[in-house]
């Protein structure tokens, strides 16, 4: 590439992460706060002698939220869109289990999860990895630089990731300019974080400050150049490291969750932006109301001039005794009691909290209403009154797993387009089936076709899952075939209760039935004889008394329908007859 080459990239990269990040200043400044809501911190209190108390509502609504999104059981399907490869289908289904499993999808999707609760979007990035298999990665949302004109991702002409590496990073990434890793090496990086990062650990007390390890930021820039798509590597010095075609047929690797969109824009609302009102608001409440009771505790006094020989006696304290000049040398600051108008508020507080985001104390586990008292009591007696709280919650729930859904089926997507396009050699998997577990190799053929994905996603919580299977199982309790005991094992051990079936005893074989008596074998032979005959063509011992009694039974059964058969005809008879003389006298 020519140097005019480079300085155009470079220029270009820096041009645009500085409009970019002019855009994302007011949004991350926002989240910030929302941040510090999170980890409940609240700066120190200027008076010494006031309350500082942080009440972590926010902090236990998204932990609430977050753990059902995680935990839920997840499903991916692959689905032949020309209805062909239905083995191929389900072998990339399985080989895409696999991938989850070995990349740590799981703890990527945790922090996925919890950054879009948090912050109301999430990124996460994925690249074809060294192990030969995609590579997924949690993305810090203030890395994220994206198109300000984009209203969302696949509209965006580009996006920055900004990173830092060591310089051993720089120096084994075979993409960048080794030239140019050099001079930088020589010129030696920077200890410091980026801003918000600093700031973030500051809430924790704490800072990540490491003299002798300084690094390198980095800005990859994904997106047009000289109108193909490009990634292109800048340190924020301006040097240039790598400038190339996008290797990637899908793209950009990102994806974005968001957990309440906003239509026509990137950045979706979170959790905690509705309430971030109402959770300062919970905070002043509970620490004017801790005052309050300090100050009934600890009075407050109005002292005449020159009344007290040692004001240090005012101090509250077992036994103590107050010296005074005069007896009207003091007295007891008046002050309004509010304490109990705060423990009324602070109830209705928490309920708006818990309507606005959906996330109600049933969901969270707990038995008692937050209003508390008489005015909420016990929230559920029952089973159904537990199971109906839930469900409140489960109407706004049910979309924010939506959401979550289809940034995984992109994800899912993202991995099948990466095998397809760089995957070159068979990959063993590991499949655990009906006939145990088994490893079944999956070759790079075996995924070329043109496949669909989805995902299926069950968010019930254990409890909700065994109500489920007990309502099924009632309705089909008496359906002929169907085996009640197999179905209630299964569903204990999906739900974590594992060797239920030794508990189950083996049900006794029914005892066989008399033999049935053939009245055309029997002619005018004896029931000795008849006996006999049975007991070569059924193959069991035959009872002469049970046979006679089994063929007197068959011969009056026989009677009775040989005289029903001839009373029938007989009417018919003179039916027949009555017909034809009206039919004569006509």
């Amino acid at each position: 590439m020519k140097k005019i080459e480079k300085n155009e990239a470079s220029k270009l990269v820096i041009d645009k992460f500085k409009v970019a990040e002019s855009y994302t200043n007011s949004f991350f400044t926002r989240f910030q706060g929302y941040y510090e809501l999170f980890r409940s911190y609240l700066q120190s209190g200027k008076l010494p002698f006031r309350s500082n108390l942080f009440i972590p509502k926010t902090f236990e609504i998204i932990e609430t939220v977050a753990p059902r999104i995680v935990q839920a059981q997840r499903t991916f399907k692959t689905l032949p869109v020309e209805g062909m490869d239905v083995a191929n289908a389900e072998a990339y289904s399985d080989l895409l289990k696999f991938q989850f499993q070995a990349t740590d999808m799981e703890d990527v999707i945790e922090e996925w999860v919890k950054e879009t609760l948090i912050y109301g979007t999430g990124f996460i990035k994925i690249t074809w990895g060294k192990n030969d298999m995609p590579y997924p990665e949690s993305v810090d949302i203030f890395d994220i630089f994206p198109d300000p004109k984009a209203r969302n991702l696949e509209e965006a002409k580009y996006i920055i990731h900004r990173v830092y590496r060591d310089i051993e990073d720089l120096e084994s990434n075979p993409n960048y300019d080794k030239k140019v890793v050099a001079k930088l090496k020589k010129a030696g990086g920077s200890a410091e974080d980026n801003a918000e990062r600093t700031q973030r650990l500051s809430v924790a007390g704490t800072t990540a400050e490491d003299k002798d390890r300084k690094r390198f930021e980095i800005l990859e820039y994904w997106g047009k150049y000289n109108g193909e798509d490009y990634i292109i590597a800048v340190e924020k010095s301006g040097e240039l490291l790598r400038c190339d075609k996008n290797p990637y047929k899908c793209g950009h690797p990102f994806i974005v969750a968001r957990d309440q969109i906003i239509p026509h824009e990137l950045y979706g609302i979170g959790e905690v932006e509705p309430i971030e009102s109402l959770q300062n608001e919970l905070n002043d409440l509970r620490n004017q109301r801790m005052d309050n009771v300090k100050l009934s505790l600890n009075n407050m006094w109005e002292v005449i001039a020159g009344g007290v020989q040692f004001e240090d006696e005012l101090i509250s304290r077992p036994g103590g005794v107050i010296h005074t000049t005069r007896p009207d040398a003091l007295k007891p600051l008046d002050k309004n009691d509010v304490t109990q108008s705060g423990y009324n508020e602070e109830p209705i507080i928490k309920s708006d909290m818990e309507r606005t985001t959906g996330a109600n104390t049933a969901m969270a586990g707990a038995l008692v209403s937050p209003m508390g008292g008489t005015q909420g009591g016990v929230l559920n007696r029952t089973a159904t009154a537990y199971q109906g709280s839930i469900n409140q919650g489960d109407k706004r729930f049910n979309a924010k797993v939506n959401q979550i859904k289809r940034g995984l089926i992109k994800a899912g997507r993202k991995f099948l387009e990466l095998d397809q396009q760089f995957m070159d050699k068979p990959q063993v998997i590991r499949v655990v089936g009906k006939k145990g577990e088994q490893l079944i190799p999956v070759m790079p053929e075996d995924i070329k076709s043109n496949f669909d994905l989805t995902i299926e996603v069950e968010y019930l919580d254990e409890f909700q899952r065994l109500q489920q299977d007990q309502q099924i199982a009632q309705s089909m309790m008496n359906v002929p075939g169907f085996d009640l005991a197999k179905f209630m094992v299964d569903s204990l051990e999906k739900n974590g209760r594992k060797g239920v079936d030794r508990y189950l005893q083996e049900v006794p074989p029914k005892p066989p039935e008399p033999p049935k008596v053939n009245m055309s074998l029997k002619g005018d032979m004896m029931p000795d004889a008849v006996a006999q005959i049975l007991d070569k063509r059924e193959g069991i011992k035959s009872n002469p008394e049970v046979v006679a009694a089994a063929m007197r039974a068959e011969k009056q059964q026989e009677d009775k329908n040989t005289a029903e058969i001839r009373n029938k005809s007989a009417d018919a008879v003179s039916k027949l007859s009555k017909k034809n003389e009206i039919t004569k006298q006509a």
